[in-house]
C-alpha cells in the first residue's frame, strides 16, 4: 500500500484536507466571453456542494493550504458532476500555499485554462479553521482577469461528499502539469484508503497474470484456439486459477480485490457472489469496456454489448429481446426450430464415435437455418469469414480490423437477411420496427457467435448427462454453462473509471464444483442490464439439440470425477455412439 493509502486508512478517512465541512452553496454564472463549460456560460444561478477544508489540517486556526471543492451537479460533460478544487495559491499561483484565512488571499486550480478565485467582502475576517467560519462567504471565481462565475457558501449541509476532478471532470477543464498528475494519484490513493479494500502484492498480481491472465488469453476470448484449450485441459488451467482465486479470498477477505495493472490502472476483482451481482445489476458499471469494443467491433461494431451510449444502448436491447423473445418460455417459431434440430442430429452417426468437428458442423448448419433460413444452411463461407474476424477479434484492440474481410462477411449477411425466409429470424429482423441507428443487421453477428457458444455448451452437456442419465437435458446445459462458462471473463467498466473483471469460472464455482441439477448458482449467463438476451432461446434449442440425440442413442463420455475439473476441452471431447436400448 502507497504512503498516501497508508494514511487514508490509518485516518480512517482522506489523506490530505481531513479537517473540512461541508456546505450548500450557489453558483452564478456571470456574464463573458464562452469558456466552453455551459454551467460557468450561463443558465443562471444553481445548487452546488461546497467543501471548505486544510490540506495539512494543522490544528485550530493555525495557517494551512486551504482548499475550496465545488461539486457541480450535472456539470460534467456526459451529465454527470463537475468537480472544481482550488487551494490557496498567495503569492505564488501556481503551487499551493498556507494561508491564515479563507478571506485572506487567493486560490488556485492546477488545470489549464487556470481558474482562480478571489473572496469578496462579506464584512467579516475569517481563520483557517472551515468548522468555525461565519456565512455567508463569497468568491468570485476568474480565468485572468475575467469574470466566469459567483460563488456564494451559504449555509452548512449536512452528510458527506467525494471530490475527485481526475474523475469528475469537462474537456475543457482537465488537470494538467506534474502537479496535476500528483493530485491525481493522490486522490486515487486517498481512494484505496477510505475504502479500505484489499491490494493484491506483487506476487499475487505475478501469480494473476500467469495462471488467470495467460491462460484465458490464449485459450482465445472470442473464438477458441484448439491448442490453447488442449493446454487448458491438460493443466486445468481455469481450475487452477479457481484456486487461487479462492486462496485470495482466504488471504484478504471478501474484498472487491484492487489489483494493479501496468499501462492500464487498477483493476477491481469481485470474490463473493453478492458483489459479482451487485456489479452486474448496477447500471453505473457499463458493460462497453475498451477491451471489449475492441474485440467486438471487429466483426460486431453496432452490437448491442459494447454500445457505449445509453439510450440507444436500450433501444438496441429492445429489439434484440423481441426478436430472440427473451422472457417466453418458448420462441413463437419454436416447432420449426425443433424440426430443423431433428434433420441435422440425423445426420450424425448413431454408431461409433462422436467428435467435436462432426457435432460443431452440425451445429454450425443449425444456427444459419435457424438465424438466416434454410438456403444458408450450407454457406460455410460465412461461418469462416465471421471465425477469420472473431480470430481477429482475440487481440482486442492490438490487431487492426481486415476491413476487406468484414466487407465480404457484410455483403454475403445482408443477402441472407433480405431474403427474410419464413419463420427465421432474418424474417423478424426485418419485420421489427426500429429506428435507422438500431441497425437490425448490425445485432445479427452476434448471434451467430453467440450461437458457436451455444454448441459448445450442448456438446460438453453430453458429457454431464453420460455420467449422470437421470438428469434432464435443459438442467444439463444450464450447468453446463455454469461449469465450463464459454465466456470466462465479464468486463465492466466502474464509476471511478476502474475495470472490473469477474473472472466467470469463478464467480459461477462459488457454490461448488459439483453437478448440481436446478440449481441457479452463479452468473452463467450474466446478470443485470448486461444479461445475454438470447438466454431464453439458446435454452431452448440447447435443450433441442441434447434430447434429439440422446432420443435414439446411448453414449459413454469421459469418466469425470464428482469434484468437476474447471477446465473441459470441447475439441478434444469424444463419445462412445451406439442405437438406444429402449
Amino acid at each position: 500500500m502507497s504512503t498516501i493509502s497508508r494514511i487514508a486508512e490509518l485516518r480512517h478517512g482522506r489523506a490530505l484536507h481531513t479537517i473540512g465541512s461541508l456546505f450548500t452553496g450557489e453558483l452564478e454564472p456571470l456574464g463573458h466571453e464562452p469558456l466552453g463549460v455551459p454551467v460557468l456560460d450561463g443558465g443562471g444561478r444553481r445548487e452546488v456542494i461546497v467543501r471548505l477544508s486544510k490540506g495539512l489540517s494543522l490544528p485550530g486556526g493555525m495557517p494551512d493550504v486551504l482548499g475550496i471543492a465545488i461539486k457541480i451537479p450535472g456539470g460534467g460533460a456526459d451529465g454527470g458532476d463537475l468537480d472544481l478544487l482550488l487551494s490557496s495559491s498567495g503569492p505564488f499561483r501556481r503551487l499551493p500555499f498556507p494561508l491564515p484565512g479563507f478571506t485572506r488571499g487567493r486560490f488556485s486550480t492546477l488545470m489549464r485554462p487556470r481558474l482562480t478565485a478571489e473572496p469578496l467582502d462579506t464584512g467579516h475576517d475569517d481563520g483557517a479553521d472551515p468548522r468555525d467560519l461565519a456565512l455567508p462567504l463569497a468568491f468570485v471565481i476568474k480565468r485572468g482577469r475575467t469574470r466566469l462565475a459567483l460563488l456564494r457558501v451559504v449555509e452548512p449541509r449536512e452528510g458527506e461528499a467525494d471530490f475527485d476532478p481526475a474523475v469528475n471532470q469537462h474537456p475543457v477543464l482537465r488537470p494538467r502539469g506534474v502537479l496535476a498528475r500528483l493530485r491525481r494519484v493522490a486522490y486515487a490513493r486517498s481512494r484505496e484508503g477510505r475504502k479500505g479494500l484489499p491490494r493484491a502484492s506483487v506476487v499475487d498480481t505475478v501469480r494473476l497474470g500467469a495462471q488467470v491472465l495467460v491462460p484465458t488469453l490464449l485459450q482465445g476470448v472470442i473464438l477458441r484456439r484448439r491448442a490453447g484449450s488442449a493446454l487448458a485441459g491438460l493443466i486445468d488451467a481455469d481450475g487452477r486459477a479457481t484456486r487461487l482465486l479462492r486462496r485470495l479470498r482466504a488471504k484478504h477477505g471478501d474484498g472487491p480485490l484492487l489489483v494493479r495493472v501496468p499501462m492500464r490502472g487498477w483493476l477491481l476483482l469481485p470474490l463473493t457472489e453478492a458483489d459479482v451481482r451487485r456489479v452486474l445489476n448496477d447500471p453505473a458499471f457499463h458493460p462497453a469496456t475498451r477491451e471489449k469494443r475492441g474485440a467486438l467491433s471487429h466483426f460486431a461494431p453496432e452490437g448491442v454489448l459494447i454500445t457505449v451510449d445509453p439510450e440507444l444502448r436500450g433501444r438496441r436491447r429492445r429489439f434484440n429481446e423481441q426478436v430472440l423473445a427473451t422472457g417466453e418460455p418458448e420462441h413463437p417459431f419454436h416447432a420449426r426450430f425443433r424440426r430443423i434440430v431433428a434433420e441435422e442430429i440425423a445426420e450424425l452417426p448413431r454408431e461409433g464415435t462422436l467428435t467435436w468437428d462432426a457435432f460443431g458442423a452440425a451445429h454450425w448448419r443449425i444456427a444459419r437455418r435457424i438465424v438466416l433460413g434454410d438456403a444458408a444452411r450450407d454457406d460455410e463461407e460465412l461461418t469462416w469469414l465471421l471465425n477469420r474476424l472473431r480470430g481477429d477479434a482475440n487481440y482486442s484492440y492490438v490487431r487492426g480490423h481486415r476491413t476487406d474481410v468484414r466487407a465480404r462477411f457484410a455483403r454475403r449477411l445482408s443477402r441472407h437477411l433480405d431474403r427474410a425466409e419464413d419463420d427465421s429470424l432474418a424474417a423478424l429482423v426485418r419485420s421489427t420496427p426500429a429506428a435507422p441507428d438500431v441497425d437490425p443487421d448490425g445485432q445479427v453477428p452476434h448471434w451467430l457467435f453467440a450461437f458457436d457458444a451455444a454448441g459448445i455448451a450442448a456438446y460438453r452437456a453430453l458429457a454431464l448427462l453420460a455420467g449422470n442419465p437421470e438428469a434432464g437435458a435443459r438442467e444439463a446445459v444450464r450447468e453446463s454453462v455454469r461449469l465450463w462458462p464459454t465466456t470466462l471473463v465479464i468486463l465492466r467498466d466502474s464509476p471511478r473509471g476502474a475495470m472490473v473483471a469477474i473472472h466467470s469460472p469463478y464467480a459461477n464455482r462459488i457454490e461448488g464444483d459439483d453437478f448440481q441439477p436446478g440449481s441457479s448458482a452463479g452468473v452463467p449467463f450474466s446478470d443485470g442490464h448486461g444479461r445475454c438476451p438470447g438466454e431464453d432461446l439458446v435454452m431452448l434449442v440447447e435443450s433441442m439439440v441434447v434430447e434429439e440425440y440422446l432420443r435414439s442413442r446411448d453414449i459413454e463420455g469421459p469418466d469425470l470425477p464428482v469434484a468437476l475439473p474447471g477446465s473441459l476441452d470441447h475439441f478434444t471431447l469424444r463419445f462412445a455412439v451406439r442405437p438406444a436400448e429402449r
